[in-house]
């Protein structure tokens, strides 16, 4: 009996992936051919796949241009160029980075507080400076590493520093705390 009902089991797990597989191979062809490309016009509708009770009406198109420089797009929510500008090859300037630069609570803990300042550009931490914080007995070189290291994981996902546990623990809560601040 249990022979049989891991077969069955099997079969109808195999299935079901089987059929998830497929489903999902045509939702994502179906996704790729339905994104427009910058340079590509609107694929003509099929009238064989058309509603039969609908009347078919043409789609108003844009006027043809002179300018053989002159490209149009697909979609119609890009930003549109500067109005003043006379040339339409001129480049658009690129938005202006996202900066912001918090505090983070004061942190005590066995040997002192840790207190730090965290810039993030674009939602990429790029910037650590100590506010508080004892540089005694070697926790200077260990504020130097930990700033490193949270900047290269954009986190506090790294291990400890040994002999530095209560220093290390104090710095990543004061990370957490300003990170939790943007």
């Amino acid at each position: 009996m249990r022979k049989s009902t891991l077969m069955v089991t099997s079969l109808v797990a195999a299935s079901a992936l089987t059929v998830a597989w497929n489903t999902g191979q045509q939702t994502l062809n179906n996704e790729i051919l339905l994104m427009p490309t910058d340079n590509a016009s609107p694929a003509p509708t099929d009238p064989a796949t058309t509603d039969p009770g609908a009347t078919a009406t043409a789609e108003p198109t844009a006027p043809a241009t002179t300018d053989p420089g002159a490209t149009t797009t697909a979609e119609p929510t890009e930003p549109a160029t500067d109005p003043t500008s006379t040339d339409p090859a001129a480049p658009v300037a690129p938005p202006a980075p996202v900066t912001a630069t918090v505090s983070s609570d004061p942190i005590t803990y066995k040997y002192g507080t840790v207190q730090i300042s965290m810039t993030i550009v674009d939602g990429a931490i790029t910037e650590i400076k100590m506010l508080q914080g004892d540089a005694t007995n070697g926790r200077g070189e260990a504020y130097t590493t930990l700033i490193n290291a949270t900047i290269q994981q954009q986190g506090t996902n790294y291990g400890n520093i040994s002999g530095a546990t209560f220093t290390v623990d104090a710095f990543k809560k004061a990370v957490d705390n300003a990170m939790a601040k943007f």
